[in-house]
């Protein structure tokens, strides 16, 4: 294992990013709907702010996983680590597939190609989403938590 206060630093920036993508995914769905339900004055700036936040999401995403390999490694490899930390692994995977269908119905609202019957499929896929995300995210946190 590497010193111990490296490990706690990357742990700490590791749970740090983690939470900065969590939050902000889960305020996607109040700016989807506040997108749709927007006059057009307000689409450019609600768009602008929803554009921010899924792109932040990624530097979240991308900073988590940078960290949690350095964690990984840190304690000696992934041959050292317990199965349920595999598992949070495949199921933070899954959680950026589900990230990446979630932003790509978010770019085909902000691009405009959408009928009313669209957007507010679109806002119930976002919601739906940001739900199963949400779940995968806890899942992940009670996997690599607990210690019975």
């Amino acid at each position: 294992m590497a010193h111990p206060t490296l490990h706690w630093i990357l742990l700490v920036l590791h749970v740090a990013s983690a939470a900065y993508w969590f939050g902000l995914v889960a305020g996607v769905p109040r700016r989807v709907r506040a997108f749709t339900e927007a006059d057009t004055a307000c689409v450019p700036a609600v768009a602008r702010a929803l554009a921010r936040d899924v792109a932040g999401a990624r530097y979240g995403a991308l900073a988590a996983y940078v960290l949690g390999l350095g964690l990984v490694f840190s304690a000696g490899g992934f041959a050292v680590l317990h199965p349920r930390y595999h598992a949070a692994l495949g199921l933070g995977l899954l959680w950026v597939a589900v990230s990446w269908l979630l932003a790509r119905a978010l770019a085909r609202l902000l691009q405009g190609e959408t009928t009313a019957a669209d957007r507010a499929r679109i806002r119930g896929r976002a919601t739906a989403l940001a739900g199963v995300g949400h779940l995968l995210w806890v899942t992940q946190l009670a996997l690599m938590t607990y210690r019975g």
